[in-house]
């Protein structure tokens, strides 16, 4: 909607200032300040013109808009815009999927309007347990999954029995690389692997509606 009434601004302001442009070169007092000349004319033909177009260009710049940035006047944005911004936070019951109508300011905490949110994303029931699984989905895909120990084929050591199997009155094993053993094994040890598991595409939307919504319940939705 912010586009398209843009758009209809701009269509607007072109027309007028094409009318406006037209009738100016149509007037008599153009006429008589503009006269043609040959090439070989003086100069006081180029100064009029010149000051002609100076005239046209200061009407554009009439006609457009400006943006101030922050190079302008070499100044930084302010660290408490966030803190200085007007929040709309009415009363007002949530998840009724109603249009949202917020301000719009610039990055000078300066009205510039007001903007629709639809209600089927910003004003739905809150619900936790679509959060939980969201969030836990993004976790998971996120972890790496790059443990790994080493299970007795791979641990460094010797693979000599120890000792004998009987006459000896010790326990009977047949290699140091054991789990019981110091610098042994590690048995059913994790590997690397991936966490992630499947969440269906409408879940996953409906949780990132949830949180817009929930932005926008506590007033904390900034539209710039």
């Amino acid at each position: 909607m912010a586009a398209l009434i843009s758009k209809r601004i701009l269509r607007c302001s072109s027309g007028s200032l094409h009318s406006l442009g037209r009738c100016y070169f149509d007037s008599p007092g153009f006429a008589s300040i503009y006269k043609p000349r040959d090439v070989c004319g003086g100069l006081s033909g180029e100064r009029m013109f010149s000051a002609d177009r100076s005239l046209v260009g200061s009407m554009v710049r009439q006609f457009s808009t400006s943006i101030l940035t922050p190079g302008d006047d070499d100044s930084a944005f302010p660290s408490d815009l966030l803190s200085k911004k007007i929040l709309a936070t009415s009363e007002r019951t949530i998840g009724l999927c109603q249009d949202l109508l917020i301000p719009v300011t610039n990055f000078h905490n300066e009205d510039k309007g007001y903007m629709v949110l639809p209600g089927d994303v910003f004003d739905l029931p809150i619900r936790k347990d679509i959060i939980h699984r969201v969030v836990r989905w993004q976790l998971a895909k996120r972890q790496q999954g790059t443990h790994s120990t080493k299970t007795i084929s791979e641990v460094s050591g010797t693979g000599r029995k120890p000792w004998n199997q009987k006459g000896t009155g010790r326990a009977r094993h047949g290699s140091l690389r054991g789990p019981q053993f110091r610098g042994g094994a590690t048995m059913h040890g994790p590997k690397p692997r991936s966490h992630a598991f499947k969440v269906n595409k409408k879940v996953r939307r409906l949780g990132l509606k949830i949180a817009l919504s929930a932005r926008a319940a506590e007033g904390k939705l900034l539209s710039f």
